[in-house]
């Protein structure tokens, strides 16, 4: 099976995000993932409080399984889900089932662990866990099978729609957070991103392509005066930002709303959008002010540059494509 496991390069970095621990595992086991091409150091730790022996015997039995099958199934095999401090793989064939583990990098230690059986349809996988402490309570889980150019995406069932509208930029995160649907979309597995940013669209199973959302945009129509506005996003700090408001040419009909973030391709800048009418809509863009009190930009790769006079007739548009946008 192709791309059994990936090595992953993120070893080198996730040492900047540990922090101090306040109790750390005296006891670190002989790391034998490394055998598998999973995690290349010595020791690691393994949290038998969150999972049993039995549990990660079954665990390696099933590694040694998927090195022997060989498939012909285009949607099988390793999936990541990258993670700030450590990473998670998701590896599946529907002869062995299925392996889900998270790797924290800190200390280290295997902190999740899931196995189980998959069912295998057209559109979507079903995965039933069999271990013994089912992580988070969840026995089962569907996830959607979403095609987008090169890569692949098994996007879970109640994110769909959400990781629908990210795809093309229109996506606005729930003001409300309390109800755990804030950061929504972003409930996938994915393999074959060779870039941050994807081409084209997604593409849904026939069930689902009722949820496919295209991108947005709307021409600006006028530009307010600029104004010095302290504490734009920090009310414990005393910078100015310059901020200009922006009205636009189309609202609510063309999937415009409040919230919402569109990229002005001739500025590079972003305008978010504070309120919204069935034609039209008004968003604000900030620019930093340097030490003489002037506007302050940067370019694609943040090195200072001349702020552009943003102009009507300007086009402000949702960006496709970069999901982590």
């Amino acid at each position: 099976m192709k791309n059994f496991f990936v090595v992953f390069l993120l070893v080198l970095f996730t040492s900047i995000f540990c922090f101090a621990q306040t109790e750390e595992p005296e006891q670190p086991e002989e790391n034998w993932l490394k055998e598998y091409k999973i995690y290349n150091m010595d020791f690691i730790n393994f949290r038998y409080d969150l999972y049993s022996k039995g549990d990660l015997k079954r665990f390696r039995e099933m590694l040694d399984q998927f090195k022997s099958v060989k498939s012909n199934d285009k949607w099988d095999g390793t999936y990541i889900d990258g993670q700030e401090v450590g990473f998670t793989t998701f590896t599946w064939n529907t002869e062995v089932g299925f392996v889900d583990f998270y790797v924290y990098t800190c200390y280290p230690e295997l902190r999740v662990l899931n196995y189980g059986r998959v069912e295998n349809t057209p559109s979507y996988i079903q995965i039933y866990r069999e271990n013994s402490k089912p992580y988070e309570g969840i026995n089962s889980k569907k996830y959607i099978k979403v095609k987008w150019g090169e890569a692949q995406f098994l996007v879970e069932e109640p994110s769909l729609s959400a990781f629908a509208e990210k795809a093309v930029g229109i996506y606005v995160e729930p003001e409300e957070t309390e109800n755990g649907d804030n950061h929504k979309w972003y409930k996938y597995l994915s393999r074959g991103m060779k870039e941050d940013k994807l081409n084209g669209l997604p593409e849904f199973p026939g069930e689902y392509k009722h949820l496919k959302r295209l991108p947005v945009q709307a021409k600006i129509i006028s530009v307010g005066k600029r104004k010095l506005v302290k504490d734009f996003e920090d009310p414990l700090s005393s910078e100015q930002s310059a901020v200009y408001e922006i009205r636009l040419d189309s609202g609510e009909k063309a999937g415009i709303r409040k919230g919402l973030k569109l990229y002005i391709e001739k500025t590079g800048e972003e305008v978010k959008i504070i309120s919204v009418g069935q034609n039209n809509a008004i968003g604000k863009l900030v620019r930093n002010i340097d030490e003489d009190g002037k506007d302050s930009c940067v370019d694609g790769n943040y090195r200072k540059t001349l702020c552009q006079k943003i102009k009507p007739s300007f086009i402000a548009k949702s960006i496709v494509g970069q999901i982590w946008y």
